[in-house]
């Protein structure tokens, strides 16, 4: 069984960005979580900053229904002095 899958590079914790790959078949709704995605590899890259991070889709793909994958990057809410 094949996956869409998604590659990207994220900072290591500790981090005020936090990352999310989201799944959809039709580009209007968006879901995220164990049902949809999961990470199936995650090593520390030679900077010692980042990592580098795979994802797949767990709708089998190539499927009935056409597949697309998108990740959004978000900064959190850091509490002011």
């Amino acid at each position: 069984m094949r996956h869409l899958t998604l590659t990207y590079t994220r900072i290591l914790p500790p981090r005020v960005v936090q990352y999310g790959v989201y799944v959809s078949t039709n580009l209007l709704t968006w879901n995220t979580g164990t049902n949809y995605v999961e990470d199936f590899y995650r090593t520390n890259n030679a900077d010692g900053v980042t990592e580098t991070v795979k994802t797949r889709a767990l709708l089998p793909f190539p499927g009935t229904a056409d597949l697309f994958m998108n990740i959004q990057v978000w900064l959190e809410q850091v509490p002011g002095p």
